[in-house]
């Protein structure tokens, strides 16, 4: 089960990238919010099944800042992924509301996906 989300997350990046391409080239603002949207939505489920209690403050950032963001995000749910021994552990959060959700991690991995 490793090596298939290592896989779904490495052709993640490779669209991701492609993406990335584009909004060099369209500079359009609308785009990068959107782009900034899903990067803090993956950031916030990295930080939910690492328990990392890092706060979700969405700031507009400059594509470069939205690209650095991204690389060592992507990075750590690589190595994130290559340290599970449980795939279908439960991962016990709070949603921005407050209310409390659990899913198992597999399901989590391939939501970010």
């Amino acid at each position: 089960m490793k090596d298939h989300y290592l896989q779904l997350f490495t052709y993640e990046n490779w669209a991701t990238q492609k993406i990335i391409s584009i909004l060099q080239e369209c500079q359009e603002a609308d785009a990068l919010v959107m782009f900034q949207h899903i990067l803090l939505a993956r950031e916030l489920w990295f930080n939910r099944v690492a328990n990392q209690n890092n706060p979700y403050i969405f700031e507009e950032k400059s594509l470069r800042e939205c690209v650095e963001s991204y690389t060592r995000n992507h990075h750590e749910w690589m190595n994130f992924i290559e340290t599970i021994e449980d795939f279908e552990r439960i991962v016990v959060y709070k949603n921005l509301k407050g209310d409390a959700f659990s899913y198992k991690l597999n399901n989590i991995l391939t939501h970010v996906v």
